[in-house]
Order: C-alpha cells, then sequence, then structure tokens
C-alpha cells in the first residue's frame, strides 16, 4: 500500500509540474477513491489537488480533506486561503478543526498580518512550514490589506478594522496567551 501511495503522490506532482493540461482527468475519480480509503495517508496528495489549477480538482480534494479531518491540512489550507479569493479553504478548515484558528501555527501570522495592514500595497509574509513552501514553491506569499484585516479578525476574534495601532495594542496585550502551544497543536511530518 506503501508503493502504491508514493506512485499516486508522485503522479499527482508530475502532473501539477506541467500545468492542468497534463493531469488526467480520466483518472481522477480512481486516484480520489484510493486515496478516500488510506484516510490521513492521503493528505500530502490531497494537498497537491487542493492547489490545483481546475476549480472541479480542487473541490473534490477539498471535500476528502473534510471528510478525512488531518490537522496537518490547516496551515496549507489557511495558506491556500490568505493567498486565493477562493471561498472552501475555510469551510474545510471548520471541517477539520472548528478551533483551527486557535493553534499556534495560525496564530504566529498574527504581528505579520498586523504590519500589512499599515501597508498601501500588497506585502509579503514569511511562510515557515516546509510543507507549504513546498506546495506554493516559495518561503512567501503577497496578501493585501483587506486579506489581512480579514485573517486577523478570523484568527483573533476581534474586529478593529484597518487601525493599526489598535491592532498592535490588542497584540502587546494579548501575544502571551497566543504564544502558549494549545494542547492539540499539530504535528507537520508529511
Amino acid at each position: 500500500m506503501i508503493i502504491f501511495k508514493n506512485k499516486i503522490l508522485e503522479y499527482i506532482k508530475e502532473s501539477s509540474k506541467f500545468g492542468p493540461s497534463k493531469f488526467k482527468f480520466d483518472y481522477l475519480g480512481s486516484i480520489l477513491n484510493v486515496l478516500s480509503k488510506i484516510r490521513e495517508a492521503a493528505t500530502p496528495s490531497l494537498l497537491y489537488l487542493v492547489f490545483h489549477d481546475y476549480e472541479e480538482v480542487r473541490i473534490e480534494a477539498m471535500e476528502l480533506l473534510e471528510e478525512i479531518k488531518d490537522p496537518k491540512a490547516i496551515m496549507p489550507l489557511f495558506v491556500l486561503w490568505l493567498v486565493t479569493d477562493w471561498y472552501r479553504p475555510t469551510d474545510a478548515l471548520k471541517a477539520i478543526d472548528r478551533h483551527w484558528f486557535k493553534r499556534k501555527e495560525i496564530k504566529a501570522f498574527v504581528p505579520q498580518l498586523i504590519q500589512a495592514l499599515g501597508k498601501d500595497e500588497e506585502t509579503s509574509i514569511k511562510i515557515e512550514s516546509p510543507l507549504v513552501k513546498s506546495l506554493i514553491k516559495s518561503s512567501s506569499i503577497r496578501i493585501d490589506l483587506r486579506t489581512a484585516k480579514e485573517a486577523l479578525e478570523k484568527i483573533t476574534r476581534q474586529s478593529y478594522g484597518n487601525d493599526v495601532q489598535k491592532w498592535q495594542q490588542w497584540w502587546e496585550s494579548n501575544k502571551v496567551t497566543y504564544e502558549k502551544d494549545p494542547k492539540n497543536q499539530s504535528k507537520e511530518k508529511i
């Protein structure tokens, strides 16, 4: 089963390199069926599909991730939500863990998001996760002011709009609790 799983992941990675036209949609149903049976072991393959160019592929992969509920998918889905206007990642995050915004790896973005509010243009956010770096093929992402504000509001459950000073004051008062390691911290080793 491990050899078969690795072959599927290798096929998905190779197909993704050449764009959507090389991805064989004839095999998609079979691949997703196999991935659904191997549960958490399917997460890396499904994450490659979630970043696919075709929306149909992304939706199918997202639905399987929602069903599997592997916490290792939380960080990549969060980053996907930050870099796209596509609505599905937040639904998947809630399905995997309704308290996804409390996870330490997500809370770690708060200071960078506050800094992004102070910029009039898109700004770069550093990515620490090796898994996410491999999926997006970069160590940073670019986000705009609206996305930074939305993400801050979802993570913190606060609403200070675009007021950087209020956000910074809030962060100074709350960062100690945000830097604590919650009991449900995901282990990202994939």
